[in-house]
C-alpha cells in the first residue's frame, strides 16, 4: 500500500506502507507500520490518502505517533465515509430563524 502527501507547493509523493502488523484501537483507528525509512508523518498529513497497489482508497492517515517514527494511525475509507454520511447536517442554515 502506498501514502500519498503533499509536502512541496503542489507536488505529491508516494511512500510504501505496511498493513502486516494492524490492530484495531478503540476508535476504530489503525495502527500502520512505514516502511520507507524517508517517511515522517507530520502535523497536516491528516487527511493523507492510503491507497492499494491498483490506486484504490483504503483510509487516511489519521494521527502519527509521538516519538514512534514508524507507526501511524490510520482510519479506514467505509469508517470515513460513514461518519461523514451519519453525521451531515441535512437542514440547510437560514440566519433568520
Amino acid at each position: 500500500m502506498k501514502i500519498r502527501l503533499n509536502r512541496e507547493g503542489d507536488k505529491v509523493y508516494e511512500y510504501n506502507v505496511l498493513f502486516e502488523t494492524i490492530y484495531q484501537t478503540l476508535e476504530n483507528l489503525f495502527v500502520v507500520e512505514l516502511s520507507d525509512e524517508d517517511l515522517i508523518i507530520a502535523m497536516g498529513d491528516s487527511g493523507s490518502p492510503i491507497l492499494t497497489l491498483d490506486g484504490r482508497i483504503a483510509g487516511v492517515v489519521s494521527y502519527g505517533i509521538y516519538g514512534n517514527k514508524k507507526q501511524i494511525l490510520a482510519r479506514s475509507i467505509e469508517d470515513v465515509l460513514s461518519q461523514t454520511m451519519n453525521n451531515r447536517n441535512t437542514k440547510l442554515y437560514s440566519p433568520n430563524k
